[in-house]
């Protein structure tokens, strides 16, 4: 009986092994931490210097670039879904290319904000050199960017207005219709936080990376990051908004 006692107080005693489901986002949550720690101070100072340097030199296309329509195309599809897998094409195309006639598009790809917390070095590194090279990359990324953190702004209010919790009520109150229906309202719930997450997930992408870009002297407007705080403490409302500086 006591090697009995012992045994169960043993199993007791362990911790509860974790999902599959678990596993991978405490995964993501690393992955994340180590991003949020890859732009040191000392990163920043050197991009910071560069597009200083950049700047007071005048900026210029160093030696011939090619034009070529797609590959063009495929660096913008590319600024769509930063990934540091691809850091070295990345960083080699934004050399060889002359993308000067594209500017707003690729603006627009980054502001998809469709990369990961732990891409985003590669994404302030590649919006530096682009800011380096190209005179009107910089306003058409502030106002791309801004209206990507208004569009996600504006979901997440509209998404806090639906109020899920709606659907709990309904659900108890229709339970008699049988588990088909609280099936399908339990399925809209689960829709409803993922929506909710991606949303989420991009307002702070958004903050992040207009954080940094203000750290290394891309955006030097100070009036940027308060038209920033000014959205993310305006309480959810379907009618809240704030100007962002064009």
């Amino acid at each position: 009986l006591g090697d009995s006692k012992m045994g169960g107080s043993s199993d007791e005693g362990s911790a509860p092994a974790m999902s599959d489901e678990e596993l991978k986002k405490l995964k993501e949550e690393v992955e994340q931490r180590k991003a949020e720690e890859m732009i040191d101070d000392t990163e920043r100072a050197r991009l910071l210097e560069a597009n200083k340097t950049a700047l007071e030199g005048g900026r210029q296309l160093e030696g011939k670039r090619d034009k070529s329509i797609q590959k063009i195309s495929n660096f913008k599809n590319r600024l769509k879904k930063i990934a540091e897998s691809e850091r070295k094409i990345l960083l080699e195309e934004v050399k060889k290319l002359n993308v000067g006639m594209y500017l707003e598009e690729l603006a627009d790809a980054v502001s998809e904000l469709n990369f990961k917390q732990k891409d985003l070095p590669l994404a302030v590194e590649l919006c530096c050199a682009l800011h380096q090279q190209y005179e009107g990359f910089t306003p058409a990324l502030q106002k791309a960017l801004g209206k990507a953190f208004q569009a996600a702004g504006k979901g997440v209010q509209g998404s806090l207005a639906a109020d899920p919790a709606g659907a709990s009520s309904s659900s108890s109150s229709s339970s008699s219709a049988g588990s088909g229906a609280v099936s399908v309202l339990s399925g809209w719930t689960v829709a409803y936080q993922n929506e909710l997450a991606g949303l989420l997930t991009k307002r702070k992408l958004a903050t992040r990376l207009a954080g940094e870009l203000y750290l290394t002297g891309v955006f030097e407007d100070e009036k940027l990051i308060g038209s920033i705080l000014k959205l993310l403490c305006t309480p959810p409302a379907p009618s809240a908004t704030a100007a962002f500086p064009d």
